[in-house]
């Protein structure tokens, strides 16, 4: 990194040097033999210097606690007006706080057992509603370093990280120099996600600010480069429901989209499925069969039992090609099957795979220099919701509710799945010459999130989330996940 960032994330200021002063000491030890250990005057000397030792520590703050870090108060704020960032926060977005239910503005709290993200912090009885917010001495501290990055920066990458690593309370923080495929050339975009949710209340170093209002409006880039905000949950399908999202470049954010705007549909002939009224339809040629139980009308997803019956879906900005998670939801699988391919993530230098094989649930992974499979030995269930998460070292895997993750260790190399093909259903013949026949069972949902996973504390931008946390944000995803 730069000079310019070092400065701000890691300078450690200097110390004005103090010599501390035992004023008490000193005047024992000038008191007359005749004096000494006389505890009526001990008393009296200690009264006469307790002004001067309060007194001398006074001095010493105002000669030490000159730095952002250590400093606080109204010395904190003597920084503020240096650099020019008052204290007062005015215009600024408030998110909601907790109230009453249909009170103008309130947000409903968090209990124990909710796993809803739409909810609000507590309202101190400093706290404004609308229009100004004082900060405090922590949230004015991270704003100075921030100003101070924005007035002495050059706009570069490294900069514009460090203030993202100090605005969002990050450990550390990584981005990949890719150009996405929807964007045309001479646009700037650049893209950020945390990990997390945005204005996370258990989270965020800012409560009760709109995280992102404060990014727009502090974070240095060059001019013309504007900010899309990216959600950790980037893409999923709902295939019980066929709701569909995935993140956009162009528009920022995560925007819905059409079963054929997300993927291509492959089958060379019509075939039948029962509807939802449980009468029983014919499908066109490339035409999905979205298919319900003929006796219980339970919705059983999108099927994909036929031969040569297969989506695919190019994968753009909304894959990271470091690192990310996969979860899909599949069901009704035909246990007759020898060997059937459940979805293919193919990468530059590598392919992952699901599939079933003799009853059992299995994760494969090639690469130019190996091939390594696991057996997903805890259930032989047609149905099953399965976690695969891989990065540039290692591929976990885990299924349903386990916390326990299986590993694949391995060289993806730089993997690169931007641009690259995402393959659910299908048949594939693997690099030993092992033939993983058409898929035949139902996908109900297939869902992308862009961070590693693995067990333990949960390291957000750039590293892992732990299981506990990953299983929340999909639980939070709200209506597009349906499990």
């Amino acid at each position: 990194m730069s000079d310019e960032t070092d400065s701000i994330l890691y300078y450690e200021g200097e110390v004005n040097p103090y010599k501390d002063s035992d004023f008490l000491e000193q005047s024992r030890e000038r008191i007359t033999q005749q004096f000494k250990d006389k505890d009526v005057l001990d008393r009296y000397l200690q009264v006469m210097t307790v002004g001067k030792t309060e007194l001398e520590s006074v001095i010493k703050d105002l000669m030490q606690k000159r730095t952002i870090d250590n400093s606080s108060g109204a010395q904190l704020e003597v920084i503020g007006d240096i650099v020019g960032q008052p204290r007062t926060l005015f215009d600024s977005g408030i998110i909601q706080y907790f109230g009453f239910n249909g009170a103008t503005g309130a947000s409903p709290y968090k209990s124990v057992a909710d796993t809803d993200r739409v909810y609000g912090p507590w309202k101190g009885t400093t706290d404004p509603l609308f229009g100004t917010r004082v900060l405090s001495d922590g949230e004015y501290r991270r704003l100075i370093k921030i100003k101070i990055l924005k007035n002495s920066s050059s706009a570069s990458m490294n900069s514009f990280l460090s203030g993202v690593q100090v605005l969002f309370g990050l450990d550390k923080v990584s981005y990949d120099d890719v150009f996405p495929t929807s964007l045309d050339e001479g646009d700037g975009v650049v893209t950020i996600n945390i990990g997390r949710d945005f204005n996370d209340p258990e989270l965020t170093v800012f409560p009760g600010l709109d995280e992102i209002e404060l990014a727009n409006r502090y974070l240095n880039r060059p001019l013309g480069v504007s900010i899309a905000y990216q959600e950790p949950v980037s893409f999923t399908a709902d295939f019980i429901q066929q709701r569909y999202s995935e993140f956009d470049a162009i528009s920022g954010g995560t925007v819905q989209v059409s079963f054929d705007q997300m993927f291509d549909f492959y089958r060379s002939y019509e075939d039948t499925y029962y509807d939802f009224n449980g009468d029983l339809q014919t499908a066109a040629v490339n035409e999905p069969r979205f298919g319900y139980d003929p006796n219980t009308l339970e919705p059983l997803g999108l099927l994909l039992d036929r031969p040569e019956e297969y989506l695919e879906h190019v994968w753009d900005f909304e894959v990271d090609d470091q690192f990310g998670t996969f979860s899909v939801n599949f069901a009704n699988v035909n246990e007759t099957q020898e060997a059937q391919l459940a979805f293919l993530v193919q990468g530059t230098d590598f392919k992952l795979m699901l599939y079933w094989e003799y009853g059992y649930w299995k994760v494969r992974v090639e690469t130019p220099s190996e091939t390594t499979n696991r057996m997903i030995t805890q259930t032989r269930s047609q149905d099953i919701q399965v976690t695969v998460s891989y990065n540039t070292d290692v591929v976990y895997f885990k299924i349903g509710n386990e916390d326990r993750l299986v590993e694949i260790t391995t060289n993806l190399g730089d993997t690169n799945l931007q641009g690259t093909t995402l393959r659910i259903g299908g048949s594939y013949t693997t690099t030993d010459g092992i033939l993983l026949d058409q898929f035949t069972g139902s996908v109900k949902t297939f869902t992308y999130l862009r961070a590693p996973l693995r067990a333990g504390d949960a390291i957000f931008a750039g590293d892992f989330i732990s299981t506990e946390s990953y299983d929340k944000l999909l639980t939070e995803a709200g209506d597009y996940i349906i499990y």
